[in-house]
């Protein structure tokens, strides 16, 4: 079920608060797009937009608890930390930046930026070694084709897992994976009224307009691009965190020097 974050902390189910407090879905969306820019070039504003739009409808404070305990929350609805049923860092912690806070846009867009380019070069090299078993052009990361990120949508909604097996099985073909019965009623390839996940994660859905793709931020100037990216960032803190790890090997491991002085 969904619930809202409250200002308190606390959780209600009404409450929703919509990307720059837009009251229509174009604003929403608009906004989106325009954090999304700030922390993230490779991957465009219209997948942003798209999975915004089926996750949590571009509500910030949603958060939603599966049958099984899974928690999820945020404008791309990312995985929030758990205790049970099963321990779960969240994806926050996950992407090394855990001070991050899934439920503000432009940090939730960090968080969301860093897993979608680390899934984006896993679908990439999953359909490449399929590709060259088959004799077939390998395709490029950046840009890629518009398949990738149909099969990203996969990775979010059902793992990464599952889009991975797909692939490895089938080969990299959206229009296929749309067309297999056993995926008639997988909810990233039907219309539940909102037109279809997958589609809409490359088109950026019924309220992205062509001029989301390189948005002005609401003063109208020209949004710069991040020094950077969080995808870097999330790399930088996993090679400072294993840099650390490597001294405290080396110190207490290796060189047995206790904390402070000796006994």
């Amino acid at each position: 079920m969904s619930t809202y974050r409250q200002a308190d902390g606390t959780f209600a189910s009404s409450g929703a608060i919509y990307a720059g407090g837009g009251t229509d879905p174009a604003s929403r969306a608009r906004a989106v797009a325009i954090a999304w820019y700030k922390v993230e070039r490779d991957i465009p504003t219209s997948w942003a937009v798209g999975v915004s739009l089926h996750e949590g409808n571009y509500a910030i404070n949603i958060r939603d608890i599966e049958p099984n305990g899974h928690t999820t929350g945020g404008v791309f609805e990312v995985d929030l930390p758990t205790l049970s049923p099963y321990p779960e860092i969240g994806d926050a912690a996950r992407v090394k930046m855990p001070w991050l806070n899934p439920f503000d846009l432009d940090d939730c867009c960090k968080i969301f930026a860093a897993r979608s380019r680390s899934n984006l070069l896993r679908i990439v090299a999953a359909a490449n070694k399929w590709n060259a078993a088959k004799g077939l052009p390998l395709i490029a990361s950046n840009p890629p084709p518009p398949d990738v990120y149909s099969y990203m949508a996969i990775a979010h909604n059902q793992g990464l897992g599952a889009a991975l097996l797909s692939i490895q099985t089938y080969g990299m073909d959206w229009a296929a994976y749309k067309a297999r019965p056993e995926n008639a009623n997988v909810n990233v390839a039907i219309d539940r009224g909102s037109g279809i996940y997958g589609d809409d994660v490359v088109s950026g859905g019924v309220d992205f307009t062509s001029d989301m793709l390189a948005p002005f931020d609401a003063s109208g100037a020209v949004i710069p691009p991040p020094v950077i990216d969080a995808f870097v960032q999330s790399q930088l803190m996993l090679v400072a965190l294993l840099g650390l790890l490597a001294l405290v090997v080396y110190f207490f491991v290796i060189v047995k020097t206790p904390l402070k002085g000796t006994i």
